[in-house]
């Protein structure tokens, strides 16, 4: 089976640094890894897909279950492939200082099976399934489509988005501005809703208002384009730690992501964003 690494920048790097770093010293003479019979033969097809040994390919697989989780802005174990319970049969391979020193970065170098699971999970999905490649290209496009737009164009996306998931608008913008604010409730629960589909990534200029609006809120949604790598952390300090706050970006919506699957579960309305793909 040929597996086109290029559709995935990371997926190939990794391949990489796996072939290059596998004759490296390990820091341990073997880790014992516990799975089921069927994640075993997973490894076993993913393995002879990219021509690397089985070793080799728990510590790829651990390394792509972090830095999915952390594309993702999600922990390792709040990711769907993390299992619930761990397979009878036990192996034992090497686990190299570079994967060692990644799990001990996000404080899991006691869940190392765990990890192998959900790694080889996503990837077994990835590249024998195919999961997810289908959509790719249309959701690509459509992201594509909206960061194209005037701002009178996104907000007016932004305001039959509002009203398809059954909020009203709050305030008015004009000119310039690709901000729509609204507001709700779901079961209850005070719902506040802010697209800013500028070009600029939101920032902690952006900060103050968002945490002010979203006082006495308790569900809480941001839509972008993109922000910075500090902006969603500068956020969630600012607001109340109850406050269930959901930071999307149009990718996240498009891609369906895990972090907009959670907000889904809090806001099923949200998942009419597939009427626009």
């Amino acid at each position: 089976m040929k597996i086109k690494l290029e559709e995935n920048g990371h997926i190939k790097q990794l391949v990489e640094q796996a072939v290059e770093n596998s004759n490296k010293p390990d820091i341990n003479c073997g880790n014992v890894v516990h799975l089921t019979k069927e994640q075993i033969e997973q490894i076993e097809q993913v393995s002879s897909a990219l021509g690397i040994a089985f070793g080799v390919m728990l510590n790829s697989a651990v390394k792509y279950a972090i830095y999915y989780a952390t594309s993702n802005r999600l922990s390792v174990k709040e990711l769907d492939t993390y299992p619930k319970t761990l397979g009878t049969d036990s192996i034992k391979e090497k686990i190299t200082a570079q994967t060692q020193f990644k799990l001990e970065k996000i404080g899991m170098q006691d869940y190392l099976s765990e990890c192998v699971v959900t790694g080889v999970k996503l990837l077994y999905g990835k590249l024998i399934n195919n999961v997810g490649i289908s959509t790719k290209q249309p959701a690509e496009s459509f992201v594509k489509h909206i960061e194209s737009k005037t701002p009178s164009e996104k907000r007016k996306f932004a305001k039959k988005y509002v009203k398809n998931i059954g909020l009203e608008i709050n305030g008015k913008t004009s000119g310039n501005s690709s901000i729509v604010n609204a507001i709700g409730s779901i079961n209850g629960k005070k719902v506040v809703f802010q697209s800013n589909l500028a070009k600029t990534a939101l920032n902690k200029k952006n900060i103050g208002s968002l945490s002010k609006m979203f006082e006495d809120a308790e569900i809480a949604i941001v839509l972008a384009i993109k922000y910075t790598g500090v902006f969603e952390k500068q956020l969630r300090e600012q607001v109340n730690n109850d406050l269930k706050l959901y930071i999307l970006t149009l990718n996240d919506c498009a891609n369906t992501s895990v972090v907009f699957k959670n907000a889904i579960e809090d806001w099923p309305e949200l998942a009419n964003f597939e009427d626009y793909l």
